[in-house]
C-alpha cells in the first residue's frame, strides 16, 4: 500500500485554517488541532505564528470577539448569550477579553452602534499570499488634491494603472507636503458616465485649500478594508477577488460611496505598503 503524500506547510496551514473557521463555535482544544495538522503542539504554534504574525489562540479569540460584536450591534442577544457562544465560560471573562480587544466593554461597544477593528477569517485569494480583511470605520474628514477621470477595475478600458500615477505627479509637483499624508479616493464620475474620478489628496485641516487645489468632504462611514504590500499592479487581482469571490458571502454588501487609498510611508511607485477602503453595509448578522 502506497504510503499518503505528506501536505506541505501551506497546505497544511489552509487545512487548518478551514476547520478554525467552521468551527469557532465549538471548543478548539490545542491537541486536537496539532493532530489535524500532523504534528507537535510545539511545532504547530511556532508554524503559526511564522505564517500569520499571530499565536493561535490570539488568532483564534479575535475572530470569536469580532462575531460577537457583530452580534452585539445587531442587538437581539444577551451578553451573556453571546459570551457562551462565543466560547467564554462567563460573561465577566467576555468583558474583559472584549475590552482587550476593542477598547470598550460590550455595552459600551452596543451602544457605539459602530463597527470597529472586526478580523475577517485569515484567506488565500486565488492561492496567493494569506490576506487578512478587517472591518472598520472612519470619521467624516475633509480633503484637498487633485483629481482626474480614469477607467476602473470592471471598466471597458481600465487605464487606471497609467492614469493614477500621472494625477499623484501633478500633485506633488504643486503641494509637495502632500506627500506626507497621501490619501486616494475613487468615487463615480457625474461628467463621465462608466468612468471614475481619482482624487489624490492629503487631509485638509486648514479652512480652505491652497489656490490650485480642489476640496473634497468625504463622509463617516463603515468599511471592508483589504491590506496590501507588494507592486501596485497586484492590487487589481486582490481585488477583483474580494468584490467577486468573498463579499457576496460576507454578510456584507458595498455602498455606493468613495473608496479610499490609505498609503503607509514607505508606499513608492512600485512597492504599495497601504489599504484599499471599500464602504459597505452589514447585513443582520447569524445568530
Amino acid at each position: 500500500m502506497t504510503p499518503p503524500i505528506p501536505l506541505s506547510p501551506k497546505a497544511r496551514l489552509d487545512r487548518l485554517l478551514q476547520h478554525i473557521h467552521q468551527h469557532l463555535d465549538e471548543p478548539l482544544p490545542l491537541e486536537r488541532l496539532a493532530q489535524l495538522s500532523a504534528c507537535s503542539r510545539w511545532q504547530l504554534q511556532r508554524d503559526f505564528q511564522a505564517a500569520t504574525g499571530l499565536s493561535l489562540a490570539r488568532y483564534i479569540r479575535r475572530l470569536r470577539l469580532s462575531r460577537a460584536a457583530e452580534w452585539l450591534l445587531s442587538g437581539r442577544l444577551r451578553q451573556l448569550d453571546i459570551a457562551l457562544g462565543c466560547g467564554f465560560d462567563s460573561e465577566v471573562s467576555f468583558s474583559r477579553a472584549f475590552r482587550q480587544e476593542f477598547g470598550a466593554t460590550p455595552g459600551q461597544y452596543r451602544k457605539a452602534g459602530i463597527r470597529r477593528g472586526l478580523s475577517a477569517p485569515l484567506l488565500r485569494p486565488d492561492h496567493r499570499q494569506l490576506l487578512q480583511l478587517r472591518i472598520d470605520s472612519r470619521p467624516a474628514c475633509r480633503m484637498m488634491g487633485l483629481s482626474g477621470a480614469c477607467g476602473g477595475l470592471f471598466a471597458n478600458q481600465p487605464d487606471f494603472a497609467e492614469r493614477i500615477p500621472q494625477i499623484w505627479q501633478r500633485l506633488l509637483q504643486h503641494c509637495p507636503a502632500a506627500g506626507h499624508n497621501p490619501i486616494g479616493v475613487i468615487e463615480t464620475d457625474r461628467l463621465q458616465p462608466g468612468r471614475l474620478r481619482y482624487w489624490a489628496g492629503t487631509p485638509l485641516t486648514a479652512p480652505a485649500p491652497p489656490a490650485g487645489l480642489e476640496q473634497l468632504e468625504i463622509p463617516a462611514a463603515e468599511y471592508l478594508v483589504v491590506p496590501h504590500r507588494g507592486p501596485p499592479r497586484e492590487l487589481a487581482g486582490i481585488l477583483r477577488w474580494v468584490l467577486e469571490q468573498w463579499l457576496p458571502g460576507s454578510g456584507y454588501h458595498s455602498r455606493c460611496a468613495s473608496d479610499l487609498e490609505i498609503y503607509g510611508p514607505g508606499s513608492s511607485t512600485r512597492q504599495a505598503e497601504m489599504e484599499y477602503w471599500i464602504p459597505i453595509v452589514a447585513s443582520a448578522p447569524k445568530c
